[in-house]
C-alpha cells in the first residue's frame, strides 16, 4: 500500500512538473511572440511616421522655394534687379569721404552696443566691427537703415537731396512692398539680392548683412564656397538652386539658418544671385507639428530629428524643449567637444551647435535605413528608426 502511494505521489509530481514546464514554455513562447509582434508593430508605425515626415519636409521646401524662386528669376528684369544693383553701386556719388567715415563710425558704435560680450562672437571668432561693411556703398546703405531707426545729426548729409540716395531709396521701397509680402506668406527669414560682384545690395527686411560681400565678409560666413563657383559657370548646370548647410546667422544673433541660392545668368554670364534665408525652426515645426509630438504618434517621449552624416544636429530635440534644465545638465556632464553648451543654452536649440550624444549604428551613416535597440545617454531603453533624408543637394539622416 505504501509502495503504491509512493508511486502515485511520484506520478503526480512528475505530471505536475511536466505540466508546469510545458505551461512555462508556452508562456515564454506567447510572451516573445507578443513582444515580437508589438516591436514589429512599433517599428512599422515608426517607419510610417518617418516616411510621412520625410515627404512633408521635401514637399514643404519644394512648395516654398520653387514658386518663389521661379517668380523672382522670371521677373528679375521686370522688377529692375539691374536697377537696384546699379543704384547701390552709385550710392557714394555726391557723398564726401568724411561723411562716409562718420557713417562707418556710427555703425560701429551701434554694433558695439548690440553685440558687446555676446558669446557667439567668440565662438565664430569675429568682432562687432565685422558687422560694418567694407565697401562705401555698403556703409551708406546700412546708414540709411540706421537713420530710419534713430535720428543722427552727424549724418545729415545723407538725405534725399543727394540724387544717388534718392534713387536707391525709391527702388528699395518698390522692392520692399513686393518682397516683404512674399516673405510674410512663405515663411523665409529674408531674401538677399546679390550682385555679380558678390555684394548684398538689398534685403526686404532690415538686416546687418546688407552691404556685405558674401565671398570676403566674416559677418556672412558659410556662403563663399557655394557662391564663388557660379563665377566660372557659363549657365546653370543641372539645378536651379543650391542649398547651403546650416550656418549661424548674425542678423538673428547667430541663430542657425539654411540658405537656398539661385544664381542668375544673362547672356551666358553670371549676373548675381537670389539667396533665401530659412530658419532651422522651419524644420522643427514640421517634425513636431508645432511641438505636438504625442498627437503625431510619438507617444510621451518619442521624437524625430535630423543629423548630418557626421552626427551634428540639424533640428532641435524634444528633450531640450520639454525639459530644458535636465537636458542642459546632461550636456554639461557629457565630455563632448562638439557640444557648445553656451550656444545651446542661449538659443534653446541643439541644431548646429551640438552633436548626437550616443553612437548610432554605422549602417545609418552608410545611407541605409533600419532600426536598433539601445539606451540613451541617461540609460533609458529606446528603439530608434533611421533613414536617409535628402533635401536638395544636402544629405542628412532622419532619426
Amino acid at each position: 500500500m505504501l509502495r503504491n502511494n509512493s508511486v502515485a505521489v511520484k506520478f503526480f509530481i512528475g505530471f505536475f512538473l511536466t505540466s508546469a514546464i510545458a505551461i512555462l514554455l508556452m508562456m515564454v513562447i506567447v510572451y516573445f511572440t507578443v513582444k515580437s509582434n508589438v516591436i514589429n508593430t512599433r517599428i512599422d508605425r515608426l517607419e510610417s511616421i518617418y516616411n510621412i515626415k520625410a515627404k512633408q519636409l521635401q514637399n514643404a521646401i519644394n512648395n516654398m522655394e520653387n514658386p518663389l524662386l521661379r517668380f523672382l528669376k522670371n521677373n528679375s528684369d521686370a522688377y529692375g534687379l539691374d536697377k537696384i544693383i546699379n543704384a547701390y553701386n552709385d550710392l557714394p556719388n555726391g557723398i564726401s569721404s568724411q561723411t562716409i567715415e562718420v557713417c562707418r563710425s556710427e555703425l560701429s558704435k551701434q554694433y558695439a552696443g548690440k553685440y558687446n560680450n555676446e558669446p557667439v562672437l567668440d565662438y565664430l571668432n569675429i568682432s562687432f566691427d565685422d558687422a560694418v561693411p567694407v565697401s562705401n556703398s555698403g556703409v551708406i546703405a546700412q546708414c540709411l537703415d540706421l537713420m530710419e531707426q534713430v535720428g543722427i545729426e552727424s549724418m545729415e548729409d545723407i538725405n534725399d537731396n543727394v540724387p544717388s540716395i534718392k534713387k536707391y531709396k525709391e527702388i528699395s521701397e518698390n522692392f520692399s512692398n513686393t518682397f516683404s509680402l512674399l516673405l510674410d506668406t512663405t515663411g523665409f527669414e529674408n531674401i538677399l539680392f546679390v550682385s555679380a560682384d558678390d555684394d548684398i545690395v538689398f534685403t526686404p527686411r532690415k538686416s546687418s548683412v546688407l552691404g556685405h560681400n558674401v565671398i570676403s565678409s566674416y559677418w556672412v560666413k558659410g556662403l563663399s564656397n557655394q557662391v564663388s563657383k557660379f563665377h566660372t559657370m557659363a549657365h546653370e548646370s543641372g539645378s536651379n538652386y543650391y542649398f547651403v548647410d546650416m550656418q549661424p546667422y548674425m542678423p538673428i544673433d547667430g541663430y542657425p539658418v539654411f540658405f537656398i541660392i539661385s544664381p542668375i545668368f544673362k547672356d551666358s554670364k553670371y549676373a548675381g544671385s537670389i539667396i533665401l534665408v530659412l530658419s532651422s525652426k522651419f524644420f522643427d515645426t514640421i517634425l513636431s507639428d508645432n511641438n505636438n509630438w504625442q498627437e503625431e504618434g510619438f507617444g510621451k517621449t518619442g521624437d524625430a530629428y535630423i543629423t548630418t552624416l557626421n552626427g551634428m544636429f540639424r533640428s532641435n530635440k524634444r528633450d531640450l524643449i520639454e525639459h530644458p534644465q535636465d537636458y542642459l545638465a546632461l550636456l554639461k556632464n557629457v565630455k563632448n567637444p562638439s557640444v557648445v553648451y553656451n550656444m545651446v543654452e542661449q538659443f534653446g536649440t541643439v541644431a548646429y551647435y551640438s552633436s548626437i550624444l550616443r553612437n548610432p549604428p554605422l549602417d545609418a551613416y552608410a545611407g541605409n535605413k533600419g532600426f536598433e535597440f539601445s539606451k540613451t545617454i541617461d540609460g533609458i531603453d529606446i528603439v530608434t528608426y533611421y533613414s536617409p533624408l535628402n533635401i536638395g543637394n544636402l544629405k542628412w539622416i532622419l532619426f
